[in-house]
């Protein structure tokens, strides 16, 4: 066991190497718990780790401005590396970022296709209904137009019958007045 150094100082005890000594069962049971050291002679972990513990408290209050400066030299230290862990992306180069533009580009040319193709749609289905109403209505009023043409051609028919039924009975009144 190596010798350790307990408020500055060596006890002449931990200068000598411990004799190997088969511990009894009641001093392997105080062992298990914890008190092993005032009983048995032996040390355990916990008495290490209590002294690295004291002896950096007492450093820290014997240095308080050093301790500050390390703690901060140390907080320094740590926040450059944590970064330099984890270094910052790649930044994409140009052809990504006109492939992803391109991507997105897309996409809003498809949301607006399919808004102008439901618009159009609505536009186009209104101006057929429109159209075929119009239809209809020219439709009907050619057929009213027919039967008024009709009317107007026998009344156009009838009017030069009866003009040329007149010139023939007047050209046969004046032929008839000649002859006699």
């Amino acid at each position: 066991m190596a010798p350790t150094k307990k408020n500055g100082e060596t006890s002449a005890a931990e200068q000598t190497p411990a004799p190997v000594v088969e511990a009894t069962t009641s001093e392997t049971a105080t062992a298990s718990n914890g008190s092993a050291t005032a009983q048995s002679g032996y040390e355990v972990l916990d008495d290490y780790a209590s002294d690295t513990l004291t002896s950096i408290k007492n450093w820290v209050e014997e240095n308080p401005t050093l301790a500050v400066a390390a703690a901060a030299g140390i907080g320094f230290i740590v926040g450059r590396l944590i970064p330099a862990l984890f270094p910052d992306p790649e930044p994409p180069s140009l052809a990504e970022r006109v492939e992803q533009r391109a991507r997105v580009l897309r996409k809003e040319a498809s949301h607006y296709a399919d808004d102008a193709g439901e618009v159009l749609s609505r536009k186009l289905k209104t101006a057929a209904d429109a159209l075929s109403d119009a239809a209809e209505t020219a439709a009907h009023k050619a057929e009213a137009g027919y039967e008024r043409s009709k009317d107007l051609a026998d009344v156009v028919t009838d009017a030069a019958k009866a003009a040329v039924a007149g010139a023939v009975a007047k050209k046969a009144d004046s032929w008839f007045a000649r002859r006699k």
